[in-house]
């Protein structure tokens, strides 16, 4: 699945901005019970509630699975986990750290969006 929105990924000793990412969304035999998803960030992300090295996601929707939600409500909590990170209580302390120095690391609003080749039909 992907999901648009602002994120951060390591480049070296850089921090860049990204705003197309990719994730698994895995329905285990407990669907829909708690325990039945299993989420995985397959593009390489710097984030506190993300593991940078497995991509595992740390989200309280999970956690707190309730009869009722569904995978749209997983979608919708994915895009407001990237957008608005929870520093408190982190999965990537380093990007917990950078976060809290670097308030302002997801503003700016939206990357450009990278052109391509146009397609012009004959008049």
């Amino acid at each position: 699945m992907s999901v648009r929105g602002i994120g951060l990924y390591r480049n070296g000793d850089s921090v860049m901005r990204r705003d197309a990412h990719s994730v698994q969304i895995n329905l285990l035999r407990e669907y829909p019970y708690p325990g039945g998803i299993d989420l995985t960030w397959l593009t390489p992300i710097f984030h506190p509630n993300i593991h940078e090295k497995d991509g595992k996601v740390c989200i309280q929707l999970i956690n707190n699975w309730a009869e009722g939600q569904t995978i749209l409500s997983v979608v919708k909590a994915l895009k407001q986990l990237l957008e608005h990170p929870n520093t408190k209580d982190p999965l990537n302390r380093d990007a917990a750290v950078y976060f809290d120095s670097h308030p302002d690391a997801l503003a700016g609003g939206a990357l450009p969006v990278k052109s391509g080749p146009r397609i012009v039909s004959p008049r």
